[in-house]
This record gives C-alpha cells, structure tokens and sequence, in this order.
C-alpha cells in the first residue's frame, strides 16, 4: 500500500481520534504502528475484509519471514516432542544451534525483525513465538538462509506428517 506522507499523518491522527473516542472495530494502535514502522502490508493481512485485491504483493521481506517462521515452527515442535535423552543430546552437541528461534539481529537484521514482530505480536501469527525478544544480537540471515534451503525439500516430505525426525533436526541445527 503506497501511502504518500501526508497521509501517513491524516491516518495516524484518525487512529488517534478513533482511540480516544473508543469508536469503531479496527484497532487503532496496530494501525498506527503499522504506518509509524512502514509495516502497511500487515493492514491487508488484518483487515482482508476491507482489502479484497491488494494492490500490491507483499514485499520480499515479509515472504522471506514467513519462510523462516514455518521452519522454525517445524523445529521447535519436533524438538519438544522428542524424548528427553534425545532432548539432551541435542542440546549438549557444540556442533548443533539451540533448537529455539533466536529472531533477526536489531542492527543489522532490522527489517525482518520488524516484519516478525507484527506477524507474531500484531498479527497473531506463529504464536508459539509470542513473548520472545527477537533481537538474536547477531547476524543469523546468513544461517536461516542455509538451514531454509535444506528444510525445503525435506518440508514437502512432511504432508500429513508435520514432524522432522531426529536426524532431519540435526542435520538443519548443525549450520
């Protein structure tokens, strides 16, 4: 959604108005957070409704994120519904990630951190993410996108069975 920056301000201070008044069913605060952190693709993820046929695809970023949330959901399922000994040996492997999703690095990361942020916290999306600080503190673009390009093929192998096996785990948490 192109939005020129006059009415950035127009909408921002209707948000305002709408809040202080507690009228209407859109939620004020995400549209303002939405328009503030240049996040005005989220507006047709929450409201569909009034965005039948957006005018634009979703930029880049957000697919890409997508990407990495899912696959992260995959491992961090799979990693809890292994036993405890195999738990273990996982977690005690120096040459395996911790099976948790670390986010994006806040300096250098910024625009996929943002895009997480509403997707999980606005959006509601991948809830198992819900609470987490998503700023890893280091660059992780450059692992996520090595560990994305193994988990594809595997993640057409899942249907119906939504769970990596062990092994499959391992061979993603070891980049």
């Amino acid at each position: 959604m192109k939005i020129r920056e006059s009415e950035k301000l127009i909408l921002v201070m209707l948000a305002e108005i709408q809040e202080k008044l507690k009228i209407g069913e859109s939620d004020p605060a995400f549209i303002q957070e939405a328009i503030c952190s240049g996040n005005t693709w989220s507006l047709y993820w929450k409201y569909p409704g009034i965005f039948p046929d957006p005018e634009e695809e979703d930029p880049a970023v957000v697919l890409e994120v997508v990407e990495y949330l899912e696959m992260w959901s995959f491992i961090e399922q799979a990693f809890q519904e292994l036993d405890g000994p195999t738990q273990t040996e996982i977690k005690e492997d120096k040459g395996l990630m911790s099976p948790v999703f670390h986010g994006f690095d806040g300096n250098n990361e910024c625009d996929h951190m943002s895009v997480a942020r509403v997707m999980i916290e606005h959006l509601e999306r991948f809830p198992e993410f819900a609470g987490r600080d998503l700023n890893s503190h280091c660059p992780m673009l450059p692992r996520y996108q090595k560990m994305l390009g193994i988990f594809q093929p595997i993640r057409e192998t899942l249907a119906g069975v939504r769970r990596l096996s062990p092994d499959q785990l391992k061979t993603l948490l070891a980049y």
